[in-house]
Protein backbone atom coordinates (compact mmCIF):
# COMPACT_ATOMS: atom_id res chain seq x y z
CA UNK A 1 0.00 0.00 0.00
CA UNK A 2 1.56 3.28 -0.93
CA UNK A 3 2.12 6.20 1.56
CA UNK A 4 1.64 9.82 0.72
CA UNK A 5 3.91 12.45 2.00
CA UNK A 6 3.84 16.16 1.49
CA UNK A 7 6.82 18.13 1.81
CA UNK A 8 6.08 21.34 4.45
CA UNK A 9 9.56 22.21 4.55
CA UNK A 10 11.80 19.91 1.88
CA UNK A 11 15.23 19.79 1.50
CA UNK A 12 17.16 21.85 -0.45
CA UNK A 13 15.52 23.47 -2.71
CA UNK A 14 12.07 25.01 -1.34
CA UNK A 15 9.30 23.76 -3.41
CA UNK A 16 6.13 21.61 -2.39
CA UNK A 17 6.19 18.12 -3.38
CA UNK A 18 3.69 15.19 -3.02
CA UNK A 19 5.55 11.93 -3.33
CA UNK A 20 3.76 8.22 -3.58
CA UNK A 21 6.55 5.53 -2.41
CA UNK A 22 6.07 1.81 -1.80
CA UNK A 23 5.70 1.09 2.00
CA UNK A 24 9.34 0.36 3.14
CA UNK A 25 11.35 2.53 0.45
CA UNK A 26 13.52 4.78 1.47
CA UNK A 27 12.40 8.20 0.04
CA UNK A 28 15.01 10.87 -1.95
CA UNK A 29 13.21 13.88 -2.62
CA UNK A 30 13.46 15.47 -6.07
CA UNK A 31 16.04 18.14 -7.03
CA UNK A 32 17.63 18.29 -3.66
CA UNK A 33 21.45 18.86 -2.64
CA UNK A 34 22.73 19.59 0.71
CA UNK A 35 25.82 20.58 2.58
CA UNK A 36 29.05 18.24 2.40
CA UNK A 37 31.41 16.77 0.35
CA UNK A 38 31.91 15.49 -2.96
CA UNK A 39 32.38 11.40 -2.64
CA UNK A 40 30.11 10.65 0.19
CA UNK A 41 27.90 8.26 -0.24
CA UNK A 42 24.61 9.49 -1.72
CA UNK A 43 25.21 12.60 -0.93
CA UNK A 44 24.18 15.51 -3.62
CA UNK A 45 26.23 18.26 -2.50
CA UNK A 46 24.88 21.62 -3.64
CA UNK A 47 27.47 23.71 -0.86
CA UNK A 48 30.96 22.37 0.28
CA UNK A 49 31.59 22.27 3.74
CA UNK A 50 34.42 20.74 5.21
CA UNK A 51 35.34 21.87 8.27
CA UNK A 52 34.66 19.26 11.99
CA UNK A 53 30.69 21.18 12.35
CA UNK A 54 28.26 23.64 10.92
CA UNK A 55 25.08 25.19 11.98
CA UNK A 56 21.84 25.75 9.65
CA UNK A 57 19.23 28.05 10.09
CA UNK A 58 16.37 28.63 7.87
CA UNK A 59 12.60 30.48 8.50
CA UNK A 60 9.43 28.70 6.86
CA UNK A 61 5.68 28.96 6.91
CA UNK A 62 3.98 26.06 8.38
CA UNK A 63 0.52 25.72 7.34
CA UNK A 64 -2.71 25.72 9.07
CA UNK A 65 -4.70 22.64 9.71
CA UNK A 66 -4.45 19.38 11.46
CA UNK A 67 -1.01 17.74 11.08
CA UNK A 68 -0.64 14.45 12.63
CA UNK A 69 2.32 12.35 11.20
CA UNK A 70 5.05 14.96 10.99
CA UNK A 71 8.64 13.91 10.68
CA UNK A 72 11.73 15.34 9.78
CA UNK A 73 13.32 13.54 6.55
CA UNK A 74 17.28 13.61 7.11
CA UNK A 75 20.42 12.64 5.34
CA UNK A 76 23.06 13.08 7.58
CA UNK A 77 26.69 11.93 7.98
CA UNK A 78 27.73 12.23 10.79
CA UNK A 79 25.33 13.18 14.19
CA UNK A 80 22.89 15.85 14.10
CA UNK A 81 20.67 17.54 16.55
CA UNK A 82 17.56 19.26 15.06
CA UNK A 83 15.92 22.49 16.79
CA UNK A 84 12.51 23.75 16.01
CA UNK A 85 11.72 27.47 17.37
CA UNK A 86 14.31 26.59 19.69
CA UNK A 87 13.37 23.32 21.14
CA UNK A 88 15.18 20.26 20.72
CA UNK A 89 13.33 18.12 18.23
CA UNK A 90 15.35 14.92 16.94
CA UNK A 91 18.46 14.22 17.16
CA UNK A 92 20.41 10.99 15.56
CA UNK A 93 23.61 9.81 15.98
CA UNK A 94 26.67 8.09 13.08
CA UNK A 95 25.33 8.45 9.55
CA UNK A 96 23.36 7.41 6.90
CA UNK A 97 23.48 7.51 3.35
CA UNK A 98 20.30 8.19 2.03
CA UNK A 99 17.10 10.24 3.16
CA UNK A 100 15.47 8.83 5.94
CA UNK A 101 12.60 9.56 7.98
CA UNK A 102 13.55 10.63 11.48
CA UNK A 103 10.77 11.01 14.37
CA UNK A 104 10.34 14.43 15.96
CA UNK A 105 10.52 14.18 19.64
CA UNK A 106 6.32 15.47 21.14
CA UNK A 107 8.80 18.41 22.64
CA UNK A 108 9.71 18.99 19.03
CA UNK A 109 5.69 18.83 17.42
CA UNK A 110 4.62 20.86 20.19
CA UNK A 111 6.77 23.81 19.25
CA UNK A 112 5.71 23.97 15.74
CA UNK A 113 2.72 26.49 15.07
CA UNK A 114 0.71 27.84 11.97
CA UNK A 115 2.87 30.36 10.83
CA UNK A 116 6.42 31.31 11.12
CA UNK A 117 8.55 29.14 12.51
CA UNK A 118 12.56 28.65 12.58
CA UNK A 119 14.48 25.60 11.96
CA UNK A 120 18.01 24.60 13.06
CA UNK A 121 20.24 21.97 12.49
CA UNK A 122 24.19 21.21 13.78
CA UNK A 123 25.87 18.85 12.06
CA UNK A 124 29.18 17.06 13.95
CA UNK A 125 32.00 15.31 11.27
CA UNK A 126 34.59 13.06 12.78
CA UNK A 127 35.56 10.69 10.08
CA UNK A 128 35.13 10.00 6.46
CA UNK A 129 33.03 11.57 4.37
CA UNK A 130 30.23 14.23 5.37
CA UNK A 131 26.62 15.64 4.74
CA UNK A 132 23.83 17.15 5.85
CA UNK A 133 20.36 18.30 4.53
CA UNK A 134 17.30 17.94 6.78
CA UNK A 135 13.06 18.51 6.01
CA UNK A 136 10.18 18.59 7.01
CA UNK A 137 7.10 16.23 6.13
CA UNK A 138 3.77 14.86 6.38
CA UNK A 139 3.33 11.23 6.10
CA UNK A 140 -0.31 10.33 5.35
CA UNK A 141 -1.03 6.68 5.19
Amino acid sequence: MPVAATDLLPPIPRQRARRRRPRGQRRTPANTGGFGTRNTPGAVVRTEWNTPNIWLRREFEMPNGDLKNLQLLAHHDEDIRVYINGVLAATATGYTSSYEELLLTAAGKAALKPGRNNIAVSCTQTRGGQYIDVGLVEVRP
